[in-house]
């Protein structure tokens, strides 16, 4: 029991680094936090209203994390499928219970700094155009946003050229914390109280998504098996079409009730997740209907994650591992 603990946590370590390590992973993160910057700052010149700015925001975050997820499942499993790593850690030996666990928990908590970093950069714009009606922007903050992404690869840069390590998986995690660490200094500059002008409400959507984000990473899993780069991506862009359009599916087939609720709860269904329009009505969402809609779709998430890793771990069982494909 210790030693497969001991497993699990080595392969989720290894996964997260991994993971991290990707080039196109930091490239995803900044251009993230630049077409954060430049999407938000569009309605404040045209005098929108912040729930565009929350909208568009949430969307970009989900978006792009069904990319880096997909990008992540790459990383950690095809490709050591792809050159054989998987076969020299099976023969360890390593139960497939443990390797699925660790390489999916690694991924998820590599998704996690990328959510919290765009989390982040959502919330701080929020802030800078806290002034949206009047159509400026706060200079300042938005000069300390890009800031902020500079100093922590520069920092980086120089802890790399002095004292070497691995670069890229560094600068992610510097990314989050420095970044994290400008938005809470610049929220102290409100004239009301620290984060008085943040729109806390988009925290509470982005909690939701990243809930979609563990629900996806878990149904794409299956489809690593394979070991193909191109059929993972194209599995997740049929996964993210289905998830997008499968309750309306349901509904219009007028099929009995009892059918109706089987299929919403095999077929994927990013709409449960986007609570916007919920959060805009505060009275269909607020305090204790929050924490109750939270704690449902947190189990829908657990449910769908726990089912889909066991389909993940039987189809690896009954895959033929060679030492490179």
């Amino acid at each position: 029991m210790i030693r497969s603990w001991r497993q699990y946590f080595a392969i989720s370590k290894n996964s997260f680094i991994v993971t991290l390590s990707d080039p196109v992973f930091l490239i995803m993160i900044l251009l993230g936090l630049v077409s954060m910057a430049f999407f938000a700052t569009l309605p404040s010149y045209g005098g929108g209203a912040m729930r565009l700015v929350r909208d568009q925001s949430l969307a970009l975050i989900f978006l792009t994390g069904c990319a880096a997820t997909a990008l992540g499942i790459v990383s950690v499993f095809v490709r050591d499928l792809q050159q054989g790593a998987m076969s020299v850690l099976m023969s360890r030996p390593v139960s497939s219970l443990s390797l699925i666990l660790g390489k999916w928990t690694g991924l998820i908590a590599a998704i996690f700094v990328y959510h919290a970093t765009l989390t982040i950069a959502c919330l701080w714009m929020t802030r800078i155009l806290r002034d949206l009606g009047s159509s400026r922007i706060d200079s300042a903050g938005l000069f300390l946003y890009f800031a902020s992404i500079l100093v922590a690869l520069g920092l980086m840069g120089l802890k790399h050229y002095f004292m070497g390590g691995w670069y890229v998986w560094q600068a992610n995690i510097a990314i989050l914390v420095i970044f994290s660490l400008s938005f809470v200094l610049n929220c102290f500059t409100a004239k009301e109280g620290w984060g008085s002008d943040v729109n806390w409400q988009c925290a509470m959507g982005s909690v939701f998504i990243f809930f979609s984000l563990i629900l996806f990473s878990a149904v794409l899993f299956p489809f690593a098996i394979k070991g193909q780069t191109a059929f993972v991506f194209t599995a997740a862009l049929i996964i993210f079409a289905v998830g997008m359009v499968s309750n309306y599916l349901v509904l219009s087939l007028n099929m009995p009730e009892t059918i109706s609720q089987c299929l919403k709860a095999v077929l994927p269904n990013w709409q449960i997740y986007w609570v916007s329009d919920k959060l805009a009505e505060t009275h269909d969402l607020h305090a204790g209907g929050y924490m109750r809609y939270l704690g449902h779709t947190a189990l829908h998430a657990v449910l769908y994650t726990i089912a889909a890793l066991s389909v993940t771990t039987y189809l690896f069982n009954r895959r033929e591992i060679y030492g490179a494909e």
